[in-house]
């Protein structure tokens, strides 16, 4: 599997399990248990780790998510929450993510909106995350508003076609409707952004450690079904040099601040 795939499943690990702990353990034993496949592509390897990091995500059920109910987003079902850590991390288009996941482009954008709208209407983001609104008197050159799935969405997205993108900016210069709704939305869409864990990529130490762990995996033979123990998991992060002196780095850095 491609590193820049490891770091991404990394970072849905984390909108999967509120605990960055059992985040990255988890993301990082369904990786190891599949890098000894050798007959699956990288693809193959990606779309399969990200089916059963769904699968496992959804059968521990609350446990996956109890350190994180202060948060809205971790209200959200598994689903919803891989589909937006997906989708914010500016990565996944909706072609590969439906392809993933293997739901329909159409019912995929209806997920990501019931999930953005659900977390902007919690109590914690009503305020700093307006609901977004169509147009209120709909004109005849207005693009076609679905309420389940916007274009305002496909656009921040960024899943508009070039000749659509054109004729929706140039519309909205003109129709003070479609521009309020356009501006509303966006305010609406990187509130629930920042409510969504990961979305800001993993560390340089995080990502050492995803390598090290596949070099790991390679000379041990994992099985599909077998799980590092956490011991095991500790023995993998200090397995490279540059863990060490990334991790003797911050301490220094935590000494020096604290005195």
């Amino acid at each position: 599997m491609k590193i820049e795939d490891l770091k991404l499943l990394n970072q849905v690990g984390k909108a999967l399990y509120a605990s960055p702990r059992l985040a990255q353990t988890r993301s990082l034993e369904t990786v190891a248990a599949l890098t000894t496949l050798d007959r699956l592509t990288d693809d193959e390897s990606f779309e399969k780790v990200t089916r059963l990091l769904l699968a496992r995500a959804e059968k521990e059920g609350a446990k996956a998510t109890a350190d994180g109910v202060a948060n809205p987003f971790f209200r959200l079902s598994p689903l919803e929450r891989m589909v937006l850590a997906f989708l914010h991390s500016g990565k996944i288009s909706y072609g590969r993510l439906s392809k993933l996941l293997g739901i329909e482009r159409d019912e995929l954008e209806r997920i990501a909106w019931h999930g953005r709208t659900k977390v902007a209407s919690s109590p914690e983001l009503r305020v700093s995350a307006p609901h977004p609104i169509g147009t209120s008197k709909l004109k005849h050159s207005c693009p076609e508003y679905d309420r389940e799935r916007p274009w305002t969405q496909r656009l921040l997205d960024d899943e508009m076609g070039a000749q659509e993108l054109t004729f929706i900016q140039n519309h909205t210069v003109a129709c003070s409707d479609c521009f309020r709704a356009l501006k509303l939305t966006r305010e609406f869409y990187y509130a629930v952004e920042r409510a969504i864990p990961g979305v800001g990529g993993v560390s340089e130490i995080e990502s050492q450690a995803s390598e090290s762990l596949l070099e790991q995996a390679r000379m041990r033979q994992v099985r599909p079904g077998e799980r590092l123990t956490f011991r095991e998991t500790i023995n993998v992060f200090f397995s490279r040099w540059e863990v060490i002196l990334a991790c003797a780095v911050l301490a220094y850095g935590i000494v020096k601040l604290l005195t």
